[in-house]
């Protein structure tokens, strides 16, 4: 998608002052184009459209290397639940998290241009690449879980509802912490660089292959600060009862999902001018 085609998009609002109906139509608007224009980009490799193809098999790569050091330390479940939907459920909301604060640090730069039409905001670029990558991780859980069961790797989620809020709340820790880095991107190009020790720190401590319980409690209660790894816990609950948690809520990544998007809003809202009159 071109930048005639926001313009179309929008163009038929620029000349009126929109009441607040017009102006969640000129959102709606918005939002659609650059979803589509994110679509076109997101998935090419070169000339290709593999792009698709890429994202599952990068998430399967993932579970095959640790389902086989599992399956060499002799290990078919882990707390009650099998090895691969344990991998999934712990990768899954990780992979959601990390991949918003990714697409999101250039975010503004790539979509720069797209200012000139003044509907079109800095954080409206973050809002469509956040709900891509999300709906993208959905559908590539989705798939490999039901791979997975026909293969008899897997059984299919208990509680399909809640596993989806659980990856829908690790998507927004996300975003919250993608606003944060695209704003300070803005001011100096070391977020970059402390925003990738940021997420080298946070697969370790985010329990993908492990629980909690597998630590020593020095390292365990500092571990704990994380939220993600409440969200892990919540969502290998969601997948199946017999999964014998006790450190997953909901409560504390929810109210950290908040303060995140809220700190996030204001940074963007300060380098905005900074942004429009680059």
């Amino acid at each position: 998608m071109t930048s005639s085609d926001i313009s179309q998009s929008v163009g038929a609002f620029e000349s009126e002052i929109p009441t607040f109906g017009q102006r969640l139509a000129i959102q709606k608007r918005v939002l659609a184009a650059l979803l589509l224009r994110e679509l076109k980009t997101r998935f090419r490799v070169g000339t290709s459209r593999i792009g698709y193809l890429w994202v599952i098999l990068e998430t399967t790569g993932f579970l095959v290397v640790f389902t086989a050091g599992f399956a060499l330390m002799h290990a078919s479940r882990v707390d009650g639940i099998q090895v691969v939907p344990f991998l999934i459920t712990g990768f899954g909301p990780f992979l959601v998290f990390k991949s918003i604060p990714d697409r999101c640090l250039y975010a503004i730069e790539s979509n720069k241009g797209l200012l000139a039409y003044s509907h079109v905001k800095p954080l409206d670029f973050m809002i469509a690449r956040a709900i891509l990558e999300l709906f993208t991780f959905v559908v590539v859980m989705t798939i490999i879980f039901v791979g997975a069961y026909f293969i008899g790797m897997s059984d299919l989620p208990e509680h399909p509802v809640r596993l989806l809020g659980d990856v829908f709340l690790a998507a927004g820790l996300g975003f919250g912490l993608g606003l944060i880095v695209a704003s300070v991107n803005i001011k100096t190009a070391i977020a970059e660089s402390v925003y990738e020790v940021i997420a080298r720190v946070m697969f370790v401590i985010s329990g993908e292959f492990y629980v909690p319980e597998m630590m020593p409690q020095q390292f365990r209660q500092w571990v704990l600060l994380n939220p993600l790894l409440d969200i892990t816990e919540a969502a290998r609950a969601s997948y199946t009862d017999s999964f014998t948690h006790v450190y997953g809520n909901y409560t504390y990544p929810v109210c950290c999902t908040l303060v995140l998007i809220f700190i996030g809003l204001i940074m963007e809202r300060a380098v905005r001018k900074d942004i429009e009159a680059a």
